[in-house]
C-alpha cells in the first residue's frame, strides 16, 4: 500500500484543487457541489482552512474530505463532535487505501481536539470498519393535499425569511429540542453562515432565503417553514411551531403552496417528538420512519471519558426524574477496554475510572447506540447483564432511557 501524505491545505491552489476533488466526485451536479464548496461551507461556523484535508501521494493530490465541528444535544449534554463529509478519491487512485488514511486522519484529528464523536452520513458497508455505527434514522410524515382543503384564518401575514428573524428562528427551533438526542446546537452565527449558499437545491442543504416565515394577528412570527418542490411532492425540509394554532397555519400554507404548484402531496421531514408532528397524527397523514444498516447516519466513539464527563448534567437530572436522589447506586461501564464507574452518592453523580459494581460489558458501537437512545436498554440489560435486578436495574435505565436520535436535514453535512 502506498504511503500518503494527509493533512489541511494550506494554500489557495491546493484548496481550490480539493473543492474541484469533491465536486466532481461526490453529487452529479458539478457547480451545484462546487457552489456550495466554494461560497457556503467554509463560512460555516467554526470552519477553518485546516477542516479541509488532502492527502498527497508524491505531492500529487490523491484525495480530500472535509470536516465540520459540531456540538450535539443528549437532553440537557453537550457533546463536542466532528462530521465529516465529501470523502473523496478520483476514480483511478480507489482502492488503493487513499479513503482509509482520509479517515483515520479524521479520527486521530477528532481525538486530538477532545471531541467524543465523529459523525458522517456513509455510503454502504464502508465505514463500519473504522468503527461507526448506524443510529439515525430519517422521519417524515406525507399528507395528500386533498385531506387538507381550504384556508387557515387567523394569520395576516406570510413573508420570506430574513436575517432579522434569526432570534425569532433561534428561539421556536430551541423550544423543541431541550429534550432530545444527536440535534445540532444551532448559534446566531450557526444561522447567519446558513443563509449564505450558491447551491441550496438539493435535498439536505439550507435554503433560508426560501423559506416562509407566518406572523399571527398581533405581528409576532409564529410558524416557519422551508419548502423545497420535487417532481412528485413538496418537502418541507424544516419548520417550526409556536402552538396549535401555528400548527394548523403552517399545515395550511403548505398544502396551499403545493396545489399552487401541481403537487398532490407534501412530504414534511419532521422527527415524532416534534408538536408539528404530533398534531399531524390528527388528520389523514403517513408517518414513517427509515432505518439504515451500515449507512446513512453514523456516529463513532472518539473520546469515552470526555463523553462521559459532558452527561453528567443530563444523568443528574434522569436520576432526580427518577426519585434516586440521596440513593447510592453504582454501574460501571466496560466499553471496550475501558472501564468507567457512574456512581450516585448523597453528595451526587460522578464519574470514576476503574473497574466496579455491576458492571455493564459494551463495543463502543453498542455504547453509542445506548447512550443516544437508538437501543432499547430493556433489551440490552437482558442481554448484558441479566442478573441485574432491582433498584440497580432502574439506576441503568433511568441513565440510558428511549430517545428519538435526529438531525433535522438542513443540519446534515
Amino acid at each position: 500500500m502506498a504511503e500518503y501524505e494527509v493533512r489541511g491545505v494550506r494554500t489557495d491552489d491546493e484548496l481550490r484543487a480539493a473543492n474541484d476533488l469533491m465536486a466532481k466526485t461526490q453529487l452529479p451536479n458539478y457547480w451545484d457541489s462546487l457552489g456550495w464548496l466554494e461560497s457556503a461551507g467554509p463560512v460555516w461556523a467554526d470552519v477553518e482552512r485546516e477542516h479541509t484535508r488532502v492527502a498527497l501521494a508524491a505531492g500529487e493530490l490523491v484525495g480530500a474530505l472535509r470536516l465540520l465541528p459540531l456540538t450535539l444535544r443528549i437532553g440537557r449534554a453537550r457533546l463536542g463532535a466532528v462530521g465529516i463529509g465529501w470523502v473523496s478519491t478520483p476514480p483511478a487512485r480507489r482502492n488503493r487505501g487513499v479513503a482509509s488514511a482520509l479517515m483515520r486522519d479524521a479520527l486521530d484529528y477528532t481525538r486530538d481536539r477532545g471531541a467524543p464523536f465523529s459523525l458522517l452520513y456513509g455510503v454502504p458497508d464502508l465505514y463500519h470498519r473504522f468503527g461507526y455505527v448506524t443510529m439515525l434514522p430519517e422521519y417524515s410524515v406525507v399528507v395528500e393535499s386533498a385531506a387538507v382543503p381550504g384556508s387557515y384564518p387567523g394569520f395576516v401575514l406570510m413573508r420570506p425569511v430574513t436575517r432579522d428573524d434569526i432570534p425569532e428562528l433561534m428561539g421556536i427551533h430551541q423550544a423543541h429540542e431541550a429534550g432530545v438526542s444527536c440535534s445540532i446546537v444551532r448559534t446566531a452565527e450557526h444561522y447567519r453562515s446558513q443563509f449564505v449558499s450558491a447551491a441550496p437545491k438539493t435535498p439536505y442543504w439550507c435554503d433560508w432565503p426560501a423559506a416562509k416565515a407566518l406572523f399571527d394577528e398581533h405581528g409576532n412570527l409564529a410558524a416557519y417553514f422551508m419548502p423545497q418542490t420535487a417532481p412528485a411532492e413538496l418537502h418541507i425540509k424544516e419548520l417550526g411551531v409556536t402552538d396549535c394554532a401555528s400548527c394548523g397555519a403552517l399545515l395550511h400554507a403548505a398544502m396551499a403552496m403545493a396545489r399552487e404548484t401541481g403537487l398532490r402531496r407534501v412530504r414534511f421531514h419532521v422527527p415524532p417528538y416534534h408538536p408539528f408532528a404530533r398534531y399531524l397524527e390528527g388528520i389523514d397523514s403517513v408517518h414513517q420512519a427509515r432505518h439504515f444498516g451500515n449507512r446513512e447516519g453514523m456516529m463513532a466513539l472518539t473520546g469515552l471519558e470526555a463523553c462521559l464527563n459532558a452527561m453528567q448534567p443530563e444523568w443528574t437530572e434522569r436520576v432526580r426524574q427518577n426519585g434516586l436522589e440521596g440513593a447510592t447506586r453504582e454501574c460501571t461501564l466496560v466499553v471496550g477496554e475501558a472501564a468507567f464507574r457512574v456512581v450516585l452518592e448523597e453528595s451526587g453523580l460522578c464519574i470514576k475510572k476503574g473497574p466496579g459494581k455491576n458492571p455493564l460489558p459494551l463495543s463502543p458501537g453498542e455504547f453509542i447506540r445506548l447512550l443516544v437512545g437508538y437501543s432499547h436498554t430493556e433489551d440490552v440489560l437482558a442481554e448484558k447483564t441479566p442478573c441485574l435486578k432491582g433498584e440497580d436495574y432502574r439506576f441503568v435505565t433511568a441513565l440510558f432511557p428511549k430517545r428519538t436520535p435526529f438531525i433535522w436535514p438542513i443540519d446534515h453535512f
